[in-house]
């Protein structure tokens, strides 16, 4: 019953290839925004604490936050864009048969 009523897992394949697609692009946006803001984060902490050696740790955490959202980023627009293509040799072969 539970299943049935939840359209995302009682969806065909292609159309929870295409809702997965959706939501791996929307991961990416969210992994891109954090990233940026923990990069102007960080380039306003190095402005605001130019001689302050006490905030060189936050300033660390900010760059390493900036390179792993970069990485998820990619990782799930690599995915989005691998399952879309997915999604789409499937429709083509449901034509062709």
């Amino acid at each position: 019953r539970l299943i049935n009523t939840l359209p995302i897992l009682s969806a065909s394949f292609c159309d929870y290839c295409k809702i997965n697609s959706k939501l791996f692009r929307l991961m990416a946006v969210c992994g891109f925004s954090v990233s940026f803001v923990a990069l102007a984060a960080s380039l306003i902490l190095a402005i605001s604490s130019y001689e302050k050696p006490g905030n060189n740790y936050f300033l660390t955490f900010f760059v390493g936050v900036f390179f792993i959202g970069l990485f998820i980023g990619g990782l799930c627009e690599t995915l989005s864009r691998l399952i879309q293509h997915a999604y789409n040799v499937k429709k083509e072969n449901e034509l062709t048969i």
